[in-house]
């Protein structure tokens, strides 16, 4: 009876601690997929919109709405400016801002000389109204170069963020802005390569009217290192795994002609 016993309240004491077991592990496991995947809230129109003008005309609205996600909830999406490569005369002319972002909330600019968005590093954070389920509201960025000097392919990125659920994603804007009445990509002035240096992925944005077909890229000793089909007039290049160094990339048209070619730096 005793050896009975005995049995039987260490097979209950081994069960109740598998139970704790098991229940801390579920708990932990639970915590863990909700802060590593946190679910999509929201949605923007593209990961990355494009714009393109000349000095001859030069106030650009580029839209990019967002969508809420959350079904019978809305979404209140916090953002900030993450990085911008846009010159000096880009985002300001004399007190005047060049540069703003407007949510569905309000329209924010960036007046020097606090530059409360951009000024070189990230400034500023910002909150929307709510997004509400399955409802495209407005998310774009303006900037007028009216009166700027500089010509040249530049990028603004914004991190926007769902504070309760933690969700967050990024989005970029391209603005490729040329000399008036420069607008043949056979003469290499439509072509534009960012970052440059570039660590994990390289852009490319060219005229539509060049029919690139391929992008080809080259070490320094002219070998070929990878080949990239074109689908209309951009490319995202993914170079994380190339060893770091100089290379060249090819654009190619679809008789195969090379349109040009551009040198970057991978770090």
């Amino acid at each position: 009876m005793v050896c009975f016993k005995i049995s039987i309240n260490l097979q209950i004491t081994i069960i109740v601690k598998m139970k704790k077991f098991l229940l801390i592990a579920l708990g932990f496991c639970g915590m863990f997929s909700i802060k590593g995947y946190a679910q999509a809230t929201f949605t923007t129109t593209a990961d990355t919109v494009w714009a393109s003008t000349t000095s001859s005309s030069s106030d650009l609205l580029i839209p990019d709405h967002i969508t809420g996600n959350k079904i019978g909830d809305s979404v209140r999406v916090t953002w900030t400016v993450d990085t911008c490569d846009f010159p000096t005369d880009w985002l300001a002319t004399g007190s005047v801002s060049n540069l703003s972002i407007c949510d569905n909330n309000i329209c924010y600019f960036n007046p020097p000389p606090s530059f409360p968005m951009w000024g070189g590093s990230s400034r500023n954070t910002y909150v929307s109204a709510p997004y509400h389920y399955h409802v495209a509201a407005d998310y774009h960025m303006g900037i007028n170069l009216t009166n700027a000097t500089s010509t040249g392919t530049h990028f603004l990125t914004a991190k926007l963020t769902d504070a309760v659920s933690g969700y967050t994603k990024k989005v970029t804007f391209v603005v490729t802005r040329a000399p008036a009445a420069v607008y043949n990509v056979n003469g290499n002035d439509e072509i534009s390569l960012y970052p440059n240096p570039a660590r994990n992925q390289v852009n490319v944005v060219f005229s539509a009217e060049s029919n690139v077909k391929t992008i080809s890229l080259y070490n320094m000793i002219g070998r070929i290192v990878s080949v990239y089909k074109v689908v209309g007039n951009s490319a995202g290049i993914d170079i994380s795994t190339m060893p770091s160094g100089i290379y060249f990339m090819r654009l190619v048209d679809v008789d195969g002609n090379v349109i040009a070619t551009r040198k970057f730096t991978h770090q």
